[in-house]
């Protein structure tokens, strides 16, 4: 994942945590200092994994152009 969209992710994963902690729906955890971190690197992994199967499909012919 490019360092602007990695960024662009963390800032939306800490609003939406701010945005809801404080609901009723929040299970009873603290957020730690590097759980945003720990987050943004999570689904920075799965975008990555996406991009890298589609790659492997376009070398291999699996995707039709």
């Amino acid at each position: 994942m490019q360092a602007k969209l990695y960024f662009d992710l963390q800032q939306k994963i800490q609003e939406w945590v701010d945005e809801h902690c404080e609901e009723n729906e929040w299970p009873g955890i603290f957020v730690g200092n590097e759980t945003i971190e720990h987050m943004t690197k999570a689904a920075s992994s799965v975008f990555d994994a996406c991009l890298e199967a589609e790659e492997y499909c376009r070398k291999n012919g699996c995707l039709e152009e």
